[in-house]
């Protein structure tokens, strides 16, 4: 049976007063949940619906590919995608903006969900913790590559 290979990119920038005042990348990682959503969503039929929300948390703990969720998600920190996920041959791009005031205070932790509330998470990244203030935005292009 053929290997297929999961990887990326997670793109954040913190925006304020329509100015990117900082970027950062960070290697994706298709959790154990994830692996089995992109596998029903080959099916024929597939059963589980499509991601489109993506959540931010409070906690930087480590991903490991048995995450099922967030550590701390923040209350009202989950927002749908700012459009359909776009796709190609070998990859998917999710993007979603946090705007001013949601999601304010510490941010360590990402994750893509197909649910606004629960639901399957197929990615998740965690970093050093950054400050987002009730003026900013943080924007996240998310790329997930299939090989």
């Amino acid at each position: 049976m053929d290997q297929v290979k999961v990887t990326g990119e997670v793109r954040i920038e913190f925006i304020c007063d329509g100015l990117v005042v900082a970027k950062q990348v960070f290697e994706n990682m298709v959790v154990t949940s994830g692996l089995n959503y992109i596998a029903d969503r080959m099916k024929p039929t597939p059963t589980l619906p499509m991601m489109s929300h993506m959540a931010m948390g409070s906690s930087n703990t480590l991903a490991e590919k048995w995450n099922a969720g967030l550590y701390a998600e923040i209350a009202g920190g989950r927002v749908a995608l700012s459009s359909a996920p776009y796709q190609s041959a070998n990859q998917t791009v999710y993007e979603a903006t946090f705007q001013n005031g949601i999601g304010n205070g510490p941010i360590g932790e990402l994750g893509i969900f197909n649910s606004a509330s629960g639901g399957t998470m197929k990615c998740r990244v965690a970093f050093a913790l950054q400050n987002k203030e009730t003026f900013t935005s943080f924007r996240v292009q998310w790329l997930v590559a299939y090989q």
